[in-house]
């Protein structure tokens, strides 16, 4: 018997977090505020194809059996990856 998981990895504009929404967008002092502490994070860096690197930042929420990916770039939430299972 051979069993396979599937997942779907889907980005959003926003997701809802104890009561509050979190959107592309936001500060990390606003995220912070309405999400708390991320499960996980990952720093690395980005070229932004001027010859600078800035830093970007993957913070990971639990909500639920969802899980939200949240890149941070210069402060601001520049995208979320909605991963459910």
């Amino acid at each position: 018997m051979i069993s396979t998981q599937l997942y779907a990895a889907v980005e959003t504009n926003c997701f809802r977090i104890h009561n509050d929404i979190i959107s592309v967008g936001d500060s990390i002092s606003q995220m912070i505020s309405k999400a708390g502490n991320p499960i996980s994070q990952h720093s690395y860096m980005l070229d932004t194809g001027n010859n600078t690197l800035i830093t970007a930042t993957d913070l990971v929420y639990q909500v639920g059996n969802e899980i939200y990916t949240l890149s941070m770039q210069e402060g601001r939430v520049t995208r979320i990856i909605w991963d459910r299972s």
